[in-house]
């Protein structure tokens, strides 16, 4: 009898036992987790994380120096930057900062060059010594130049010693995650490069009319790149901004400047030699711009400025309301602002931290940014390691919610609908992540849906001001079409070269984007027909389109895919190398119902992998539990008319 009802009991414990390694095992599998925190504002942050990863460290014991992360505690060793950018052969020189809280000096700051190329080069490359140049705002300056007798393209890292700490710059990932060396870090160098070729000059500005097979008229920058254009918003005026800080405004009617505004910068203040300019209208005539990391506040009708703000740093993102009434921009320092146009003082800052960031600070890089047309929402995305996506309202430097894009997934860039309430985000396209696209509602703070196309990264992405409508545009793989309520494509755009940039017509009714091999393409939104396709000299870097739909606006530059060399295939994007083959842009429809995607989800592999056995202990004691409690019906040792406790100690 005591036998039989110790059997129940273990029985019944395994059963319950793997019922709830079961449930435990679902609540952690569960591919969103929530966090709500009440600010002492009384608005609610929502924080969403996709596929949250543990980063593992450990230390490297070369019987010298451990590899240490860079935080705010301890010492620190900025990513920095090369003079020039790019250009023909010739010297080089490079600038790093070092910061230490107990002042003490590196014993040496080292720097490895090395020209693109195959990984396992990496490790046999030497370092040079670098030379302290004196005091700045960021910490101690070090420089380095360097002749560099051979066209193509170079990348470099940093490493510096103080005490038993070695630092490493790029940083990524776990402590000992040397750039270069570690396949699974975000990028294998990271930083900036130095682009050593021959350029081609005469990049320009071009006005296009939908009705007309050639342009209205071009204007010529010169050797710089043009890297923003907009329209106003009765569409008769065009501003343009380029790479070394000018900005162009022009009547449509004309390609002579209406004024030319150049910045200024001081590089003891910051960091910016090649910056990436930005340009946005207000309706009520409002501009404002980015330029050598600064931004600017003008009045349509003057080129002096009504204000500026010096960030130091180059900025990616930059938007003003349609009222005029807020500017937000964000960019290399990792921070998010929000400006009140009344005044240069920012109204707020937001600082999207994360260890391990991609300039030695506390941060990551903000990517790209959008606002809603009322300026009510705004959202930013960042890069490694944060690799998130941010919303926003006026009202608080609090974010409304932050979801993690992916496990390695960098935001290349993103797009707002016109009421806010859908937000399309695109890059990734890794091993970790293959998906290139992630849509957001804003009201349900969810994730709708991932487009996967082959594990190819997103670079350009535009979404119709009703948010039906989503262009997902890549360096490799032309442009797709997807609609809000289905992540299968409608139609395709095949062989564009790499899409630069895209932009919807108000109405929704056509897209217009700019490509790699130099065209400009109006495509009718419903992908019957390609409207217009306009060929210029040079790559597009940026289009836009009035908001009457007459008008395109196009900038050509070198921004994006520089090296030279011999291509053993064939060259339609600009990313590879040799000389660029142009196939020819082609429309194709989506048979309904194809499917691209694979059904991936990031968060469900790394959970088979990171709990399997927990699925497995779970499994094995329900499954004793309930076979031992079957064998004992089965035995007569249980009634199914006596289950109770009580009933089943008083029958043994």
């Amino acid at each position: 009898m005591k036998v039989t009802v110790m059997k129940w009991r273990i029985f019944l414990i395994l059963g319950l036992m793997g019922c709830f390694v079961l449930f435990w095992k679902n609540e952690i599998w569960a591919a969103t987790r929530t966090i709500v925190n009440t600010t002492g504002d009384g608005n609610q942050t929502v924080e969403i994380n996709e596929g949250e990863m543990v980063e593992q460290s450990s230390d490297r014991d070369d019987g010298t120096s451990n590899l240490v992360s860079q935080d705010s505690s301890g010492p620190r060793l900025e990513t920095g930057s090369v003079d020039p950018v790019f250009g023909e052969t010739g010297e080089y020189t490079f600038h790093t900062y070092f910061s230490d809280p107990e002042n003490r000096e590196p014993e040496y700051v080292k720097i490895y060059i090395i020209e693109t190329g195959p990984i396992e080069e990496v490790e046999n490359i030497k370092p040079y010594l670098m030379e302290k140049k004196g005091e700045r705002s960021q910490g101690i300056e070090y420089v380095y130049s360097k002749n560099i007798s051979k066209e193509g393209q170079y990348q470099f890292f940093f490493e510096a010693k103080v005490g038993n700490t070695v630092l490493h710059n790029p940083y990524y990932g776990g402590q000992d995650c040397q750039p270069g060396l570690c396949p699974d870090c975000c990028g294998a160098w990271g930083g900036p490069k130095v682009l050593s070729e021959n350029l081609i000059s005469n990049h320009k500005v071009y006005l296009f009319d939908k009705n007309e097979k050639t342009a209205v008229w071009s204007y010529d920058v010169g050797e710089n790149w043009v890297t923003d254009v907009d329209f106003s918003a009765d569409g008769l005026k065009l501003a343009a901004v380029d790479n070394q800080g000018v900005l162009y405004v022009f009547d449509v009617s004309s390609n002579e400047p209406i004024w030319i505004f150049r910045a200024e910068f001081d590089r003891a203040n910051g960091n910016v030699s090649g910056d990436r300019g930005l340009v946005d209208f207000s309706k009520d005539g409002l501009l404002t711009a980015s330029l050598k990391g600064q931004v600017f506040l003008f009045d349509i009708k003057s080129s002096e400025p009504i204000w500026s703000h010096n960030i130091g740093m180059t900025l990616r993102g930059l938007n003003i309301s349609d009222d005029g009434e807020y500017i937000n921009a964000g960019g290399h320092d990792t921070k998010i602002y929000l400006w009140k146009t009344d005044s240069s003082i920012p109204l707020w800052e937001y600082q999207a931290k994360s260890e391990g960031g991609i300039l030695g600070l506390e941060g990551s890089v903000i990517r790209a940014m959008a606002m809603s047309s009322d300026g009510k929402y705004f959202t930013a995305g960042t890069s490694c390691p944060d690799r998130s996506v941010y919303m926003f309202r006026p009202e608080s430097s609090e974010p409304v919610y932050k979801i993690k894009a992916g496990e390695n997934f960098p935001v290349e860039n993103m797009a707002i609908s016109n009421d806010g309430q859908y937000v399309i985000a695109v890059g990734g396209g890794g091993a970790d992540d293959p998906y290139s696209a992630v849509l957001l509602e804003t009201n349900k703070r969810e994730v709708v849906w991932r487009f996967d196309y082959s594990q190819n990264p997103s670079i350009s992405t535009a979404i119709s001001d009703d948010g039906q409508s989503i262009a997902i545009g890549y360096i490799l793989g032309g442009m797709y079409l997807v609609k809000k309520d289905s992540k299968n494509p409608v139609w395709q755009l095949k062989n564009p070269g790499y899409v630069a940039d895209m932009v919807f017509a108000k109405d929704g009714e056509s897209l217009v984007l700019g490509t790699g091999t130099y065209h400009v393409i109006l495509v009718a939104s419903d992908g019957s027909s390609i409207l217009q396709d306009w060929k210029v000299g040079n790559k597009i870097e940026t289009v836009a389109m009035s908001d009457n739909g007459q008008y395109v606006a196009a900038g050509t530059g070198l921004d994006r895919f520089m090296s030279i060399g011999g291509a053993k295939d064939r060259n339609t994007s600009g990313a590879g190398v040799g000389p660029l083959e142009d196939l020819g842009p082609e429309l194709v429809k989506v048979a309904a119902g194809s499917k691209l995607e694979s059904g991936f989800n990031p968060k469900t592999q790394v959970e088979i992998k990171n709990y399997f056995w927990a699925w497995v202990l779970g499994g094995v004691f329900l499954g004793v539990g309930a076979g031992g409690v079957v064998l004992l019906i089965k035995k007569g040792k249980i009634r199914m008319k006596s289950w109770r406790w009580r009933d089943l100690k008083r029958k043994t």
